[in-house]
């Protein structure tokens, strides 16, 4: 019985990681035939305001100042800026290009389950309620930062010349 036990985790373990490197292969696809017109720049600082935060936790935890911990990867602030935007367009690139598929086919999350998954956040965060969470830590955007959202899928061009898009959403769900 044990020996079944630690095979069925096994065959989770690799069902789960091979659907995992699926995905990153048809996001991958997806990036490569994918062109920015112009990156939201709100959007964009926002990210990259993520990342130095992160950088300076790594820092806080590794017993470096911050500008030391630029200067292990970088010979000058420029470069670590310049390193830390292109790390922030590619992750908004991913967004944006999901973004774009998205409304392309017209997909849209049901109220519900967004209503679920906010609940479920709440609780394993340990807020009693949905409003108090959204009171206290999260940022949901307004009806006119979601109008923004549509138009900046204007500045979104998909080159998908030779990109099967059933084939990539097929990969992702084997």
């Amino acid at each position: 019985q044990y020996k079944q036990h630690i095979k069925k985790d096994l065959k989770t373990k690799a069902k789960l990681q091979a659907e995992q490197t699926n995905r990153k292969k048809a996001i991958e696809v997806l990036l490569k035939h994918t062109k920015i017109k112009k990156y939201p720049n709100k959007e964009l600082k926002e990210i990259e305001n993520i990342l130095i935060v992160n950088d300076n936790s790594n820092a806080l935890y590794s017993g470096v100042s911050e500008s030391e911990y630029k200067n292990m990867g970088y010979k000058t602030e420029e470069d670590y800026n310049a390193h830390i935007k292109a790390l922030a367009q590619e992750q908004l690139k991913e967004r944006l290009a999901v973004d774009a598929i998205a409304k392309a086919n017209a997909l849209e999350v049901p109220n519900t389950f967004i209503e679920k998954e906010e609940e479920k956040l709440a609780r394993e965060s340990g807020f009693s309620t949905v409003e108090e969470m959204k009171a206290k830590i999260v940022p949901f955007p307004t009806q006119e930062e979601l109008e923004r959202k549509e138009e900046r899928m204007g500045d979104i061009e998909l080159l998908l010349q030779g990109v099967d898009l059933e084939a990539l959403d097929r990969a992702t769900t084997a």
